[in-house]
């Protein structure tokens, strides 16, 4: 079965909203979603090497989304469309499915990479998009997104990617962070921009637990009596005694950032890990709720379940 005959439902994140459980529920109901003609596509799992999952479809979005070069494109887009059609053969061990949910975050690229010339929230973003339409087609029907306070996501999203290498100490980077330029405003709308024709559900960790994000994904009120949730919770924030003890590993294929995590524990040894000031705090907030707001009057947002219906 190819990907063009599929109904595609796409997960997107964002990062620090609850994906990773998630993606551990997807997986832990995939045979019965499976008898409901669904399958499931998802990110590694912790401590798994990336070859086999969509992973390898996210690293080939760059250079997927330049803007030349297109026998460069074409051959590579066959590739990818090649390895998703394995993965879907796979998944369904042969049997007849008729749609895709396919839930990786990194899809986004990363929300402030450092060696970027911009201060753009998701620099990256345009680049990606156009590598998953190249990759993926017109057959998205749905896409998902889960928005978080900039207050809250700020040192979140920097403690992971301190578990995940970033040298830099979080002052050093801070000011810059602090800017937010676009913001998830200019997330959205490019989202919206580049698959126009996809209904774009829009939540916000604050109103929604990642076990709403999960059933919103699935979509049918019926399938709750034979699905389940019992994940825990996987990518918990790190401790700043966590984030110390990543930056001194040094990285193996066998390091496990949960493990570091859970070690260093704000409720064994450790300290929340809370660099901003009250007032950054404040001036964030204040941020998010007026981007939300601007959303809301744009059709972005409304009341709950918030959606964008093209």
């Amino acid at each position: 079965m190819k990907l063009s005959d599929c109904d595609v439902i796409l997960h997107l994140g964002a990062h620090r909203t609850g994906t990773t459980s998630i993606q551990h529920a997807l997986n832990q109901n995939s045979q019965e979603l499976f008898q409901e003609g669904m399958i499931c596509l998802t990110a590694p799992a912790m401590g798994e090497h990336s070859e086999g999952t969509v992973r390898q479809v996210t690293k080939a979005l760059p250079k997927l989304g330049r803007r030349f070069g297109h026998v460069l494109h074409w051959s590579l887009a066959a590739q990818q469309k090649s390895l998703l059609a394995q993965l879907m053969i796979d998944r369904s061990q042969g049997r007849a499915f008729n749609s895709v949910i396919v839930s990786e975050e990194n899809f986004l690229g990363h929300a402030f990479p450092l060696g970027s010339k911009t201060d753009l929230f998701y620099p990256n973003l345009a680049k990606m998009l156009r590598g998953l339409k190249r990759t993926l087609g017109s057959r998205i029907s749905r896409i998902h997104l889960c928005i978080r306070s900039y207050d809250t996501f700020l040192p979140s999203y920097y403690a992971m990617r301190a578990m995940f290498g970033e040298r830099n100490d979080f002052k050093s980077i801070k000011a810059r962070w602090m800017k937010v330029e676009g913001g998830w405003p200019s997330v959205i709308e490019r989202i919206a921009e580049h698959f126009p024709n996809a209904q774009l559900r829009v939540t916000t960790f604050e109103s929604a637990t990642p076990e709403e994000t999960f059933w919103q994904i699935i979509g049918s009120e019926r399938l709750r009596g034979r699905l389940s949730w019992n994940v825990e919770v996987h990518n918990q924030s790190p401790t700043c005694e966590a984030i110390q003890a990543a930056i001194q590993l040094k990285k193996t294929p066998n390091f496990d950032p949960d493990e570091v995590v859970h070690q260093y524990h704000v409720h064994r040894h450790g300290k929340r890990f809370d660099p901003l000031s009250p007032d950054e705090k404040r001036l964030l907030s204040e941020r998010y709720a007026r981007d939300l707001e601007a959303l809301r009057r744009g059709g972005l947002l409304a009341s709950q379940p918030l959606e964008r219906v093209a």
